[in-house]
């Protein structure tokens, strides 16, 4: 599992979280990533865009202090997380935060990301391009893998979403799953195929608003499942009505496959 981290504020909760699926699944390997970002001719121009012109000494020395910043930053993360996360490792890698991360992704089964109140610019290009599953996770008193709730819209990529978790969350049981404006007919129903492996997915119907839905249902979960956000029909629904806030606002872990 990589962890990544991009200040101090996050290494508690996201170690918290760490420590919780560790007390789950003993054999996981835990890794705490800090991606400095681009440091180079660029920063010269935006210093000169700021307040004015600066001589080429000055915008050396802000780019120094700068890059001295991010290194003093990178050095108390990596401290405090292998302090809080035991048998941990950390590693750090310079670039596009994105980029990088997904390169990175390639080694490893999922990527675990401090969930924010607002969706940026970082966080909406991994989304396009992850090849690996991705948990967001928000501050909590405290985590669990106990009630998991999935997002059904029917469609492909939330079903992979949900056998991505049965693959790594082998112990997991027992799941819920909401579809919004889909009959009981209609549903593609998984038991079929789940009780084979001693799983079952307990299907509940809404009709109505899918955001105000999902974030009611979400209320008592520990974990919300989705689709992949590039395809998914529900997030779609979400995101072109305004319904990124929804997902904003949910305030619990939410895994992405």
């Amino acid at each position: 599992m990589l962890i990544k981290l991009d200040n101090q504020e996050e290494v508690k909760h996201l170690a918290k979280y760490a420590n919780m699926i560790k007390k789950n699944y003993p054999e996981a390997e835990i890794v705490g990533i800090f991606i400095h970002p681009s440091i180079g001719e660029h920063s010269f121009r935006e210093f000169r865009g700021v307040g004015g012109d600066y001589d080429i000494g000055e915008a050396k020395s802000e780019h120094k202090a700068k890059i001295e910043k991010i290194m003093e930053d990178e050095n108390k993360i990596r401290e405090e997380f292998l302090s809080l996360v035991e048998n941990s490792s950390f590693y750090a890698k310079i670039g596009d935060i994105p980029e990088v991360l997904m390169d990175e992704l390639r080694l490893f089964d999922l990527a675990v990301i401090s969930k924010t109140d607002k969706i940026g610019h970082d966080l909406r290009e991994i989304f396009k391009n992850h090849n690996k599953p991705i948990i967001l996770v928000p501050e909590l008193e405290n985590y669990s893998l106990d009630r998991i709730l999935v997002a059904d819209d029917q469609g492909l990529e939330v079903n992979k979403s949900v056998f991505k978790f049965m693959g790594v969350f082998e112990k997991t049981r027992e799941f819920k799953a909401v579809t919004v404006g889909v009959s009981q007919e209609e549903v593609k129903d998984l038991n079929f195929y789940l009780e084979k492996i001693d799983k079952k997915i307990d299907y509940k119907f809404e009709e109505g608003a899918v955001d105000k839905i999902i974030l009611n249902y979400a209320k008592d979960c520990d974990m919300l499942i989705m689709g992949n956000l590039k395809r998914s029909f529900m997030v779609e629904k979400l995101i072109g009505t305004g319904g990124i806030r929804a997902l904003e606002e949910v305030k619990k872990p939410i895994f992405i496959g």
